[in-house]
Parts: structure tokens; C-alpha cells; sequence
């Protein structure tokens, strides 16, 4: 297993330790327990903006692209 070593605030260590104490496991368990739930969850971080706003895109009825076609981009700009 790898070690780890960060800076947390105070408030936060507080927070950890006061869950930690409650569950009965030591504050290592309990940051190793978050940080596992975090990355398997399907709301971690998405690996492109395209999957981020997946549920968005094509949802807008219109051009399919508005570059081909200047008339679209009249009033914008100048």
C-alpha cells in the first residue's frame, strides 16, 4: 500500500475524526473509504466536457453547426 501525506484544514481533520471516532475505524480507514466511494461513483469526475454535459448535448432544436452558414451568426459580434 502507498502512503500519502497531505494538508488538511483544521476543521476538516476535526470532522474526520469525530466520523472516524463514530464508525469505530481509524481516520486512515475512513479517508480510504471516501476517496473510494468518490472514484466509483458515476458523478466522479467526467473525462471530458462532452460526457459532463452529455444529458445537454443535441437537446436544442436548430443548425446542427452554425459555422456553414453566416446568416446565423447576424448581430454577433460587431
Amino acid at each position: 500500500m502507498t502512503t500519502i501525506s497531505l494538508k488538511i484544514p483544521d476543521m476538516v481533520n476535526q470532522k474526520i475524526s469525530q466520523v472516524a471516532e463514530k464508525r469505530g475505524i481509524n481516520k486512515s480507514q475512513l479517508i480510504r473509504q471516501a476517496l473510494e466511494r468518490m472514484l466509483e461513483s458515476k458523478d466522479s469526475i467526467s473525462s471530458s466536457c462532452l460526457e459532463a454535459a452529455s444529458g445537454l448535448a443535441g437537446s436544442l432544436n436548430g443548425p446542427i453547426d452554425l459555422s456553414y452558414d453566416k446568416k446565423h451568426m447576424n448581430g454577433f459580434g460587431k
